[in-house]
């Protein structure tokens, strides 16, 4: 499974289950249920292409702790 956080309390206790046709996310600790997760690999991979981007420094140090923060969680 790939490594994937919450988007709504950011924790890593989801898993993949379905509800009739559609396959979809469940959080054991918020019981959020939806399509969309926050996946570790794509944020790190988005990262860069923003810092490769002309942005303001405070934005770009905005971004980088965010992606700190998020792929600091145990998953």
């Amino acid at each position: 499974m790939r490594k994937a956080l919450c988007p709504k309390c950011n924790s890593s206790n989801i898993n993949l289950t379905t509800r009739g046709k559609l396959v979809v996310y469940e959080c054991k600790n918020c019981n959020y249920i939806g399509q969309n997760v926050i996946e570790i690999d794509k944020l790190k991979e988005q990262k860069e292409k923003l810092m490769r981007m002309h942005l303001n420094p405070k934005l770009k140090r905005e971004i980088d702790q965010y992606v700190q923060e998020k792929s600091s969680k145990k998953i």
